[in-house]
C-alpha cells in the first residue's frame, strides 16, 4: 500500500507527523523526542508498503529539525521495507522447501 507521510511544522513550532492525512504524532517544541515504538506504530508497516515523505514548513521555521525528522523517517522506511520484505521472502522460501 502506498502511504504518504507529511512532516508539518506548526506556527507554535510543534511538529505534526501525519500518515495518509491522519494526525498521528505530535512532537512538542519544548521536547523534541520520539520513541522508536511510536514510529513503528505510526508507520503500521505491512509487506509491500511504500512510503513517500514530504515536508510542510510554510514559514521555514527550525528547518534543520524538520530535515532531521525527514532523514530519520526516510532511513527507517527504506530499511524497514527492504529488511522486512527480505525476511518475509526468506521465510516463505524456507517453508516451501
Amino acid at each position: 500500500m502506498d502511504k504518504t507521510i507529511e512532516i508539518v511544522m506548526e506556527e507554535n513550532k510543534n511538529i505534526i507527523l501525519r500518515c495518509n492525512d491522519n494526525e498521528s504524532i505530535i512532537i512538542k517544541s519544548d521536547e523534541r523526542k520520539i520513541e522508536a515504538e511510536d514510529i513503528f506504530k505510526f508507520l503500521d508497516y505491512s509487506k509491500g508498503d511504500t512510503y513517500s515523505i514530504s515536508i510542510i514548513n510554510e514559514k521555514e521555521q527550525d528547518s534543520q529539525v524538520v530535515d532531521f525528522f525527514y532523514d530519520l523517517l526516510l532511513a527507517i522506511t527504506t530499511k524497514l521495507s527492504n529488511k522486512l520484505d527480505e525476511d518475509f521472502d526468506s521465510t516463505t522460501n524456507e517453508t516451501e522447501n
